[in-house]
């Protein structure tokens, strides 16, 4: 296990609000309420909390954590094969078609994802094994169908691919595999799909003048022209309603928050590329920096915590 040395925080004014900028030596792929971090360093899965860093399978040929539950629980690969820590490994059993690349966890141990090769979005749980997520009747059985996100609720979020660039639309899995279309005409751009513990679903809205939308469990969309039009991502939606993502700004990467209507961008100093990649309750967001490097955007707590209830930790 290493620590990180406590100077390596590094205190920053940032445009329109107060944040401590903390270097990671790992690249990492997603935050919890806890304040626990997972991500990547030299082809190994790693977690990082109260300033120590733990490779979670030592002497592995390569292992990758992807993402990290509410309740901790981690999901990834070992080697070719999907892998979740709760808190030691467990490998998942081969999926009935194909090799299974892992999205995402909840609370429950369910796992979702895609396998690739046979493009058949799935979901593993611990109690029901293997079952496939099929597209909306409305499209062939044949189309590809990608699972990206799965709530603490159930809902799974992802999408189809109709062969059209401008025709991607979003679905969205109810916890009993049922495939509802709830938003006919939103087509996104990229693979980028998250949702929160309302339901609320984060896009890259291709259809409404390439804006970031949040699709709603009831039908309805919200869309922010607001943020700027060079939309290149949509990294993730928190359960406070805080949105991430990239734009493309006077040639420049830039990357982005969102959150009560107002955008705050998260530059870092000598224009740093950085590429958010987890963002929990609170608002704390880690991002790439590099193939083996990363930041945390960290807002001052209590008062500047998003959310109530959050779970804290000394």
């Amino acid at each position: 296990m290493q620590s990180l040395d406590a100077n390596a925080n590094i205190h920053l004014p940032f445009p329109h609000s107060d944040w401590v900028i903390t270097p990671l030596p790992f690249a990492p792929t997603a935050i919890n309420d806890a304040g626990l971090i997972v991500g990547n360093l030299n082809h190994q899965a790693v977690q990082f909390q109260n300033g120590a860093l733990q490779v979670l399978l030592e002497g592995a040929p390569s292992s990758e954590a992807v993402d990290v539950s509410s309740l901790g629980a981690i999901v990834g690969s070992i080697g070719d094969r999907a892998a979740l820590w709760f808190p030691l490994p467990l490998i998942l059993p081969h999926p009935p078609v194909g090799v299974f690349e892992a999205a995402a966890i909840n609370k429950h141990l369910a796992v979702v994802g895609t396998c690739g090769d046979a493009k058949q979005a799935m979901k593993w749980t611990p109690s029901g094994g293997w079952e496939a997520l099929p597209p909306p009747h409305r499209f062939s059985g044949e189309l590809p169908a990608f699972a990206k996100d799965i709530n603490d609720a159930g809902f799974v979020v992802g999408f189809v691919d109709t062969g059209f660039v401008r025709d991607v639309p979003p679905v969205l899995w109810t916890p009993d595999h049922h495939a509802a279309f709830h938003w006919p005409g939103i087509g996104i751009g990229g693979d980028g799909v998250h949702i929160n513990k309302h339901g609320d679903t984060v896009i890259f809205d291709n259809d409404a003048g390439r804006n970031v939308s949040v699709l709603h469990l009831d039908g309805t969309v919200d869309s922010f022209p607001s943020i700027p039009e060079l939309l290149l991502s949509v990294d993730g939606i928190s359960d406070e309603g805080r949105i991430i993502g990239t734009s493309k700004v006077n040639g420049a990467t830039r990357a982005w928050t969102f959150y009560k209507h107002q955008l705050h961008w998260l530059d870092l100093p000598g224009g740093t590329p950085f590429q958010p990649t987890g963002v929990n309750t609170c608002g704390n967001i880690v991002g790439r920096t590099g193939e083996n490097a990363g930041v945390l955007f960290a807002r001052p707590l209590p008062s500047r915590c998003d959310g109530a209830g959050v779970i804290r930790h000394p």
